[in-house]
């Protein structure tokens, strides 16, 4: 028998636990109501009749992951009642007679599986206010990462991911010095399978003098440049190897887009609009293919805001089958894009060095420009791959959930 002292604590904590049950039940139930147009959340955030339905996340209409289990519209079906609610779900009862629940978090809606926190999901979206831009290069925007560490320590994968996100660029040393190690790298990391282009998987890019139509594959100068704009979907992400590297010059520097576009924005509001509305053809014309597609060159997310990825490659830009025929529209496009090069071609912005022997680097292809300096001799030895960035995104946010 409880002697009176314990049963006094008992008491306490029974009653404590029952006013904590009841304050949360009555300010879950204040935060939640049922509005004209369907369910409103916090007081602030909505919801339709047709969403509520459509998540609903009970056994009947919900597989244990990700996906719904009927493919009904639900297009007239309305919430008739808000049957009760707790910190996990609102339990509602529907117009086509179905009692069930919709969650009120991320961690309801997907039970079971560890989430990310909200600024990770903005920095994998590559949501342009979780970027670190920078205009011109510093400390913090160049770390490098231990191939036998990140192939080890998924911690260290992690920070190296997270600086590709960030910063546009992360450097890999020590990486084994032999051919098609680059492309073997991907799957070796868990990063998924490389994208494949009509230049090889590896393309091995070396002095081929008068064998080569393309000028990466001599020792000319290189201008700054996004790879391969002329397929419908350039490839994001571009993993770059330095196998070899004893040649006199050919140091490679890199530009962060965003960072100079949206300077570029404020001081030439007019030149910023011309290139990112008017559709530019790009083109690669060779014996064995004929690739092409129109882009702008700076390409917004929908929001009209946010930017969302750079085509920009002067070599592969056509002056045929443009979008707009219109000669003034062609002429002010030439203006607004002669500014723009000249901005982003400032040498201050330049992060530059000679990449050595066993030296990675990728980045981002849709933000980050790269260059190439002119260089003498043959003893210069690199192959790249590329990857989409959805299964770069994808193991990012496996690794921080």
């Amino acid at each position: 028998m409880l002697n009176k002292l314990s049963l006094n604590k008992f008491q306490k904590r029974f009653a404590h636990n029952l006013l904590t049950d009841v304050y949360y039940q009555m300010r879950y139930n204040n935060l939640v109501r049922l509005a004209n147009n369907g369910l409103e959340l916090n007081n602030f955030y909505r919801v339709t009749h047709q969403e509520a339905r459509l998540n609903c996340r009970c056994p009947e209409c919900w597989f244990t992951f990700n996906q719904p289990k009927k493919s009904e519209s639900f297009e007239d079906v309305v919430i008739k009642e808000i049957i009760s609610v707790d910190t996990e779900y609102v339990h509602l009862k529907w117009s086509d007679d179905h009692t069930g629940i919709f969650p009120r978090k991320d961690s309801s809606a997907f039970p079971g599986v560890k989430m990310n926190s909200n600024e990770m999901l903005e920095l994998a979206m590559r949501k342009n206010s979780a970027l670190n831009l920078w205009s011109k290069p510093h400390e913090d925007m160049y770390r490098e990462f231990l191939f036998d560490d990140i192939k080890n320590n998924e911690i260290e994968l992690q920070k190296c991911l997270i600086q590709l996100t960030k910063y546009g660029i992360a450097t890999i040393k020590g990486v084994p010095q032999e051919t098609d190690t680059v492309i073997k790298l991907p799957e070796l990391l868990g990063l998924g399978p490389t994208w494949s282009s009509l230049f090889g998987s590896p393309f091995k890019v070396q002095n081929k003098k008068k064998e080569s139509r393309n000028h990466a594959y001599t020792g000319k100068e290189l201008p700054l440049h996004t790879d391969v704009p002329y397929y419908s979907q350039p490839p994001g992400v571009f993993l770059f190897h330095c196998i070899s590297n004893e040649c006199e010059g050919g140091e490679s520097f890199y530009v962060d887009s965003f960072a100079c576009i949206n300077e570029f924005r404020k001081r030439y509001p007019e030149e910023f609009k011309i290139l990112t509305t008017v559709e530019v053809t790009f083109r690669d014309l060779q014996d064995d293919w004929h690739l092409v597609s129109t882009h702008p060159i700076i390409e917004l997310n929908p929001n009209g805001i946010d930017i969302f990825r750079i085509n920009d490659s002067p070599a592969a830009r056509d002056f045929f089958d443009w979008i707009p025929t219109e000669f003034e529209t062609r002429e002010n496009w030439y203006k607004s894009y002669n500014l723009y090069r000249k901005f982003i071609e400032d040498p201050s912005r330049r992060f530059e060095f000679k990449m050595k022997p066993g030296d990675l680097t990728i980045f981002d292809n849709w933000r980050v420009y790269h260059a190439r300096n002119k260089f003498i001799g043959d003893e210069r030895h690199m192959e790249g791959c590329y990857m989409e960035w959805s299964h770069v995104r994808s193991k990012l946010l496996k690794l921080t959930s």
